[in-house]
């Protein structure tokens, strides 16, 4: 009960940040962090597959009408949340994805913490972005895009995880 609170204001919180000041503040066209991806990201790593493409369902929809866009965030979110356990599985070991716990920099180390964001913040930026511009033809301008939302986004991800996992928890894998 007390997670399902703290992950439905986490969304809440990550779905103002996203609409109200990310997607406001134009400081250049290739900047826009998109810091909603935290969402599934922190997810504890014993969910369900089905929970975690329905948290992916549900943030990529309410991103794409806050947004204003056509399913450009659900394709993303969705494909994201579908890769994520081999993402986890490729960074923190087949065994320790298992374990459980949220995916966190105090929990899983700072390293594989930011080698798991960049991963899954990297597949989530080619894929909205590629879907955004809906051509290759600019594709130099979309890897631009990619790589500085990707940096951006991992850090603003590192300090929503800061806040939002719990500083006590101990994993048995970082022994």
């Amino acid at each position: 009960m007390y997670q399902g609170i703290r992950y439905t204001l986490l969304l809440i919180v990550l779905a103002l940040l996203q609409s109200l000041v990310f997607n406001q503040v134009q400081i250049s066209v290739y900047f826009n962090p998109l810091i909603y991806v935290a969402f599934v990201m922190l997810l504890p790593m014993r969910t369900q597959p089905i929970i975690v493409l329905m948290c992916g369902l549900l943030v990529g929809v309410l991103m794409d009408v806050t947004m204003g866009l056509a399913g450009v965030n659900t394709i993303a979110s969705l494909l994201t949340a579908y890769l994520r356990p081999l993402m986890l599985r490729l960074v923190m070991g087949r065994d320790n994805a298992v374990e459980g716990g949220i995916p966190a920099p105090m929990q899983v180390g700072v390293g594989k913490f930011i080698s798991y964001a960049s991963v899954f913040t990297l597949v989530q930026s080619v894929v909205f972005f590629a879907l955004e511009a809906m051509t290759l033809r600019y594709a130099h301008l979309i890897a631009i895009k990619v790589v500085l939302n990707t940096a951006v986004t991992v850090a603003l991800v590192m300090a929503v995880a800061a806040f939002f996992a719990p500083k006590n928890y101990n994993n048995s894998f970082l022994d």
